[in-house]
């Protein structure tokens, strides 16, 4: 039988009283009603995947951790990248207080996390710089 992450997540959270919903809904689909919307919170689809990976302790499963990341972060709006890092981060570090036995795959998670940050961050002076050299 294949792995489903979709049906692990989503019976992994019914067990944890996480209200039921489709991955499908949450990950790669569900993006801010507007643009200039601010994330309140991380999808809870993504952290319901993340989570889900990281018990299935599979080849290559920080690797999709990371793609749905990036993923989830790209439907803000540059402004609100940075903004909707750092609330996944809160969010992750709520789930590795829910799941300690997480931690490893949870750190590598943030530790992407904090590389995108640092790429963003990076692009922002580079833009600043070039646009205080042009006369």
């Amino acid at each position: 039988m294949m792995w489903d992450a979709r049906r692990d997540a989503d019976r992994q959270s019914s067990e944890d009283g996480v209200p039921d919903g489709s991955l499908s809904d949450g990950v790669l689909s569900e993006a801010p009603a507007s643009a200039s919307a601010r994330p309140a919170a991380a999808a809870p689809g993504l952290l319901r995947l993340i989570r889900a990976l990281a018990e299935d302790d599979r080849v290559g499963a920080i690797g999709l951790a990371e793609h749905a990341v990036e993923r989830h972060v790209t439907a803000f709006s540059k402004a609100d990248q940075a903004i909707a890092l750092d609330v996944l981060l809160r969010d992750l570090a709520c789930l590795q207080g829910f799941a300690p036995h997480l931690k490893g795959f949870i750190s590598r998670v943030e530790g992407h996390i904090d590389r995108l940050h640092r790429g963003l961050a990076r692009g922002r002076r580079e833009h600043r710089e070039s646009r205080a050299a042009t006369p």
